[in-house]
């Protein structure tokens, strides 16, 4: 029995899901053990963006699509990559400075301003509900990390801040540029 294209759709899509969790997951402790080893925040993010990069090509021909930005499109896909830049090299340059838990769980704050972005452009207030469950999701998360406040970097507390602010922004308007279009 041959498997429909709807099935091998969603077999590609849940292979690419993990695939992407995975990396994103593994993204800043691979990162540190590399600075452990010599390598700076310059060469790790090239690193990661090329294999991105190859890694979407292959994806994308395996799925038979072709890489595209739609008309009127160009400016809003060349911010969202800028601040993509500055996000990875604000983050990867906070754990040379922080520990790698502090500047996780700063660089974890970037729900929070979402919420508060998308409230303000749509003029109303985060839900409480919202707020108290992320609170609740960081509390848990700096418990997990065991993190330890003492001794901490202004520089490194400051990466993570600028790279969250940029991630909060590059979710909201990647949603808003890729509105109404086909994102598979």
């Amino acid at each position: 029995m041959t498997p429909s294209p709807s099935s091998s759709r969603l077999v590609t899509g849940v292979l690419m899901a993990l695939a992407s969790s995975a990396s994103f997951a593994l993204n800043l402790t691979a990162a540190r053990l590399t600075y452990d080893d010599g390598a700076d925040p310059f060469t790790v993010s090239l690193a990661r963006t090329g294999f991105f990069a190859l890694a979407l090509l292959v994806a994308l021909a395996v799925m038979g699509r072709r890489l595209g930005v739609p008309k009127g499109q160009w400016g809003a896909r060349i911010a969202i990559g800028m601040m993509m830049v500055v996000q990875l090299l604000t983050v990867l340059a906070a754990i040379e400075f922080i520990p790698l838990g502090v500047a996780i769980l700063i660089y974890y704050t970037y729900p929070f301003m979402i919420s508060g972005i998308v409230a303000a452009m749509e003029h109303r207030r985060p839900p409480a509900r919202r707020l108290a469950a992320m609170l609740a999701a960081m509390a848990g998360l700096a418990f997990v990390l065991g993190v330890d406040a003492g001794s901490l970097d202004w520089r490194g507390i400051a990466c993570a801040f600028i790279s969250a602010v940029s991630f909060a922004f590059i979710i909201v308007l990647s949603g808003r540029s890729m509105a109404g279009q086909d994102s598979t």
